[in-house]
């Protein structure tokens, strides 16, 4: 249930209330000043029983609005334990590459400011609603595409050049791909 409908009836549930409430104390009113020939008995009855209502009302108002309250506060520790998890999850993967004998190294910013040639990671193969891993578009047959020797993520090939000039390693899988890369 999102927040707009919770939002929206507790409004309706409050305005009810509040209808309910004067409509009745309007009738008792009426009542009392005789311009309505019935008993105060009934009115005094009838009052008793709108404020009831009315305290049941506003009762089922404050509860769901501390249900809502609790439900905000779990889905705000649940964010924050799922973010928290994959900051975990981050540095497990980096220290398992670090200590790790393949190829694959941790990521290295280091700077550089050339251009390189990505001939040796030209895709062939038939590209079918397939999305560039670094810009999440759709990657389309008149484009040059680019793909990772290791994952078979795809790519726009300026968008990986661009990349690559910073860092060597596969946006997605952070496998080496330096051996792939021709400085011009």
């Amino acid at each position: 249930m999102s927040q707009k409908s919770d939002k929206k009836k507790r409004t309706i549930i409050t305005g009810v209330i509040l209808t309910v409430y004067v409509a009745v104390f309007l009738f008792v009113f009426l009542v009392f000043l005789e311009i309505l020939a019935i008993d105060v008995l009934i009115a005094n009855i009838v009052l008793y029983v709108s404020i009831g209502i009315a305290l049941i009302g506003l009762s089922i108002w404050g509860i769901i609005f501390l249900l809502n309250k609790q439900k905000k506060k779990v889905l705000k520790e649940q964010k924050a334990a799922a973010r928290q998890t994959s900051a975990r999850t981050r540095q497990q993967r980096a220290t398992e590459q670090a200590n790790s004998t393949s190829s694959v190294k941790p990521r290295t910013l280091s700077k550089s400011t050339g251009k390189i040639r990505l001939d040796s990671l030209i895709y062939a193969g038939k590209i079918d609603r397939q999305r560039c891993s670094i810009c999440k578009l759709t990657c389309s047959e008149d484009q040059l595409i680019c793909t990772c020797p290791f994952c078979e993520s795809l790519f726009h090939k300026n968008h990986l050049e661009k990349w690559l000039i910073n860092d060597k390693d596969c946006p997605v899988c952070s496998r080496d791909l330096s051996g792939y890369i021709t400085k011009v």
